[in-house]
C-alpha cells in the first residue's frame, strides 16, 4: 500500500482529522496479511467476489480501534449469494476426515480469507487434510462454494487408475436443485 498513490498508511493520521471511519478499496491482488502490517486500526476487511471471482478488498478502518479484526467473505451471484464472517486472529480448530458422501470446495472470497480451519469449525464440516482446501460431510449443507456428491473413491495405485474410465466433466450438486448440473 505504501507504494500506491495516495500513500494511505502514511496519510492515515491526516485522514483521521476529518473522519473517525475510513473505507479503503484495494485490488484483490493485495495480500491481507501484508496490508495488515501496513495499516493500523483495521476493524473489518470485506472480501467481495462476483460469480466466484474476487473483485475488491474493502478495508474498514476506525480511529483508535484495537480490537479483533473481522474478515467478511461475500460472494454475489444471481441465484445464490453468500456471506461468511471470520474473526481474523482467532485460533480455529479444524476436524479432519477421509472423504464422506459430499465434497465441498469453497468459493474464491472464502479462500481469500486464508483461514481454512475456520471454515471447518464454523460450518461443522471436516477437512480432507491439513494442507487441503477441500471439505467433506455426510450431510448436505448450504455451502458457500461448490458441492459434489462422491460416487466412488479410487486409491492412488497404477492398476486402479489405469482401469478407471476418465470422464472429462465436473458434476456439481446444487442443494437448491435436486439434479446434477454439468
Amino acid at each position: 500500500m505504501k507504494d500506491c498513490e495516495p500513500n494511505v498508511p502514511e496519510l492515515l493520521d491526516f485522514y483521521f482529522k476529518f473522519s473517525n471511519s475510513i473505507l479503503i478499496k484495494t485490488a484483490p491482488l493485495l495480500d491481507i496479511k501484508a496490508g495488515l502490517i501496513e495499516l493500523k486500526n483495521v476493524k473489518n476487511i470485506h472480501i467481495v467476489a462476483i460469480n466466484n471471482e474476487v473483485k475488491e478488498l474493502l478495508w474498514e478502518i476506525e480511529n483508535e480501534y484495537s480490537n479483533s479484526i473481522t474478515l467478511t467473505a461475500v460472494n454475489l451471484e444471481m441465484d445464490n449469494s453468500s456471506i461468511i464472517k471470520i474473526a481474523f486472529n482467532n485460533e480455529y480448530n479444524a476436524t479432519f476426515s477421509l472423504p464422506k458422501k459430499y465434497l465441498f470446495e469453497p468459493n474464491a472470497a472464502l479462500l481469500k480469507t486464508g483461514n481454512f480451519d475456520a471454515i471447518s469449525e464454523i460450518l461443522k464440516i471436516d477437512k480432507l487434510h491439513q494442507h487441503s482446501h477441500l471439505y467433506t460431510s455426510n450431510e448436505i449443507i448450504n455451502f458457500p462454494g461448490r458441492s459434489f456428491i462422491i460416487d466412488q473413491i479410487v486409491h492412488y495405485q497404477k492398476n486402479e487408475i489405469k482401469n478407471l474410465i476418465v470422464n472429462k466433466k465436473n458434476e456439481c450438486f446444487n442443494p437448491k436443485f435436486p439434479f446434477k448440473t454439468r
